[in-house]
C-alpha cells in the first residue's frame, strides 16, 4: 500500500532520537558500530532536510495497530528533529486482509505500479524479494538525488571515530544532532 502524504505522527520509529542518543552514549565500542555510524548520517540529514525534501517513502509494517518503520528509520529521526516536516510518503507492507483499514491508500501491485506512483524508473527500485507473496522487509531507491547521502557505513564509522578522538568529551544529544558538522573533515 502507498500513501503520498501521511502525517509523520502516525509512524513509529524502531528507535526514536532519545533512545538512539542514550544507546550511543552508553556504548561507544565497535559493538555499536551501526548506531554510531547512524549518528553521522542523522546529523548530516537533519541539516540537509532544511534544504532538500524527503525523496524516498518510508517502508512500514503494521505492528499492534501502529505503523512501524522497516526502512527509513534515520529519515524519520531526522524528521523528528525538523518539526516543520509534518507529512511524508509511506509504503505499508501489510496483508491484503487488512486492506479495508487502508482504504485511503493506493494498492501497490508491483515495482511498475510503485514507480508510476513515485514518478521514477522501475530500475530505481531495489528489493530483495517478491512482495506479492510475503511481507516486504527491505526496499531501496537508487535515486540520483540521493546518491551522495552518506550511504557508506564504514566511512561514517571512521568519521565518528575520528570525531570522537578529537572530541573525547562529546555527549550525544538532540542539540548535538542539530549542530551542523562538516564530516568531510573527519574522513
Amino acid at each position: 500500500m502507498y500513501h503520498p502524504r501521511i502525517l509523520v505522527k502516525h509512524i513509529k520509529p524502531v528507535l526514536n532520537v532519545d533512545q538512539l542518543v542514550e544507546s550511543t552514549n552508553q556504548d561507544r565500542s565497535s559493538n555499536n558500530k551501526n548506531l554510531l555510524s547512524k549518528l553521522v548520517r542523522l546529523n548530516w540529514m537533519v541539516e540537509n532536510l532544511k534544504h532538500e525534501p524527503v525523496y524516498k517513502p518510508l517502508l512500514t509494517v503494521l505492528r499492534n495497530g501502529e505503523l512501524v518503520t522497516v526502512t527509513g528509520d534515520t529519515r524519520l529521526q531526522a524528521i523528528e528533529l525538523n518539526p516543520q516536516i509534518t507529512h511524508v510518503s509511506c509504503l505499508a507492507s501489510i496483508p491484503l486482509s487488512l486492506d479495508e483499514n487502508f482504504k485511503y491508500w493506493d494498492l501497490v501491485y508491483d515495482k511498475k505500479t510503485l514507480a508510476t506512483y513515485l514518478n521514477i524508473s522501475v530500475d530505481d527500485i531495489i528489493v530483495n524479494q517478491d512482495w506479492e507473496y510475503q511481507e516486504l522487509d527491505w526496499i531501496e531507491f537508487a535515486l540520483p538525488e540521493t546518491k551522495d547521502h552518506l550511504h557508506n557505513e564504514d566511512l561514517r564509522y571512521r568519521q565518528i571515530v575520528n570525531y570522537l578522538n578529537e572530541n573525547p568529551d562529546t555527549v550525544f544529544s538532540r542539540k548535538w544532532l542539530q549542530t551542523p558538522i562538516d564530516w568531510s573533515f573527519y574522513s
